[in-house]
């Protein structure tokens, strides 16, 4: 009998298939297993994901640790850890006092639903992140003397320079897209006015076309009105009728 529960195992695996993580999955303990590559100074960390019946966790087991019967040194590593977790929003480091292990954990609470993918990418994605955030000041506590508080500053600096870095990129990127939107605009602007300026041309045209007209019945026309014109034409047709088909013909004919 399996003692966790499959919706959330299926929503988790979802997620690392579509991502295209590789990762193994015990089937009789609900665990998921993978690996990260980071590129601080520590270069992997391996993953563990524990499904149980209405929640699950997510691991990120560091590769470094304190030596266990270094009093002076477990007490530094726990400072610098407790200084990391303090203010973070989600999850939190943690060490073993009995062998010196640390990993970072991360808790969601599925009572009822399904987790989002949101939810899992989120939970999947911070681990790792918050470890190639401090990882740099834990190993300056371990391997370079420096002070918890000295390391925990110089983490933070970091943290900070690089954030300001993406955000600096998204800003240039926004910047950039509104640049073509501006363009297209203007383009799309200028192609109107094009419009426009046929239209005024094509009414130039036409009212050219019509003073034409105009002219030109004034010089046929002159002074006469429609009546008089009309009747004209009416003894125009009349003369033609009554003209004698005969007549014609012996007009035509050549006289002897």
């Amino acid at each position: 009998m399996k003692h966790y529960s499959m919706t959330i195992a299926k929503a988790i695996q979802q997620y690392l298939a579509n991502e295209d993580w590789k990762f193994t999955f015990d089937k009789e303990d609900g665990v998921f297993r993978f690996d990260v590559g980071l590129s601080g100074p520590i270069k992997n960390v391996q993953c563990a994901a524990l499904v149980s019946w209405d929640h699950y966790m997510v691991f990120a087991m560091l590769p470094v640790r304190p030596d266990c019967k270094d009093p002076q040194q477990m007490h530094w590593v726990n400072e610098y850890l407790t200084r990391a977790n303090y203010g973070m929003k989600n999850g939190c480091f943690e060490m073993d006092w009995r062998d010196g292990e640390i990993r970072f954990r991360v808790y969601n609470d599925c009572p009822e639903d399904a987790p989002s993918e949101t939810v899992v990418m989120n939970s999947i994605l911070t681990p790792f992140m918050q470890v190639e955030r401090y990882a740099g000041g834990l190993v300056a506590v371990l391997f370079q003397g420096k002070t918890p508080a000295e390391a925990i500053a110089c983490a933070e600096k970091k943290a900070k320079q690089r954030m300001d870095q993406l955000l600096d990129a998204a800003v240039k990127k926004v910047e950039a897209l509104r640049g073509q939107e501006e363009t297209a605009e203007e383009a799309d602007l200028e192609e109107d006015e094009d419009e426009d300026l046929e239209a005024e041309a094509d009414l130039e045209e036409y009212e050219d076309d019509e003073e034409d007209e105009d002219e030109y019945l004034e010089v046929h026309i002159g002074d006469k009105n429609l009546e008089d014109l009309l009747e004209e034409l009416r003894q125009k047709l009349d003369g033609q009728e009554g003209q004698d088909p005969e007549d014609e013909s012996s007009e035509a004919q050549d006289p002897e």
